[in-house]
C-alpha cells in the first residue's frame, strides 16, 4: 500500500483533471468572461454528446467538422451560432487539449442572410404629413435628438408628458 492510497487528498491532487475542468481552467487563465466560459462549456458538452460521449482527444478532424456541419444542415442554426460552436471546439483543441487542429476541410458554413441597408430621408421617416401640430412638433424634436420620429410614437409613448403646462419630450 502506497502513501497515495492511504491519503485521498494526495490521490485527488495527482489525478488527471476532467475535460470540462481543463476547459474552465484554460478560459480563466486567458481571462475570458464568465458568459464565454458558460457558452464554450455548453458547446463542448453538446459536441461530446453528439459523438456518443467519446473523449475529444480520441476524435480527429473529421469528427470536429461533422458537428458544425450537423448544426448547419440538420439543426439549421444561424451562422453566428455555428461560428460560436466552432470557436468553442477550436479553443478546446488548441488551449485545453494542446492539440491544435489543421485547417478543417469540408466544413459547411451556415449562410448569413443578405441585408440591404435602409436609408430614409426625413420625409420618408416622418411619413406623408403630420396629422396635427403636436405630431409635427414631436417629430421635429425626435429628429433633432437623433431619434427617428416613428420610434417616438411606436416605441416610446411614455416620454410625452401631456398634463404639464408645456408638452415636453425627453431625448
Amino acid at each position: 500500500m502506497t502513501a497515495d492510497d492511504t491519503n485521498p487528498g494526495v490521490a485527488a491532487a495527482t489525478a488527471k483533471p476532467k475535460l470540462l475542468q481543463l476547459v474552465r481552467d484554460a478560459i480563466r487563465r486567458k481571462h475570458y468572461s464568465p458568459r464565454t466560459e458558460d457558452s464554450y462549456v455548453h458547446w463542448i458538452k453538446r459536441f461530446v454528446y453528439f459523438h456518443g460521449k467519446r473523449h475529444p482527444a480520441e476524435l480527429g478532424e473529421p469528427a470536429v467538422t461533422a458537428f458544425p456541419n450537423h448544426l448547419a444542415r440538420d439543426r439549421i442554426v444561424a451562422a453566428s451560432t455555428q461560428n460560436q460552436a466552432l470557436s468553442a471546439l477550436l479553443f478546446l483543441y488548441r488551449e485545453a487539449l494542446a492539440r491544435p487542429l489543421d485547417w478543417l476541410d469540408g466544413l459547411d458554413r451556415a449562410k448569413r442572410p443578405a441585408r440591404t441597408p435602409t436609408v430614409l430621408t426625413r420625409a420618408d421617416d416622418m411619413g406623408a404629413e403630420p396629422t396635427s401640430f403636436f405630431t409635427a412638433i414631436l417629430s421635429g424634436m425626435a429628429w433633432e435628438c437623433g431619434q427617428f420620429p416613428f420610434k417616438v410614437f411606436a416605441l416610446r409613448p411614455h416620454i410625452v408628458i401631456s398634463n404639464a403646462p408645456r408638452t415636453t419630450a425627453v431625448c
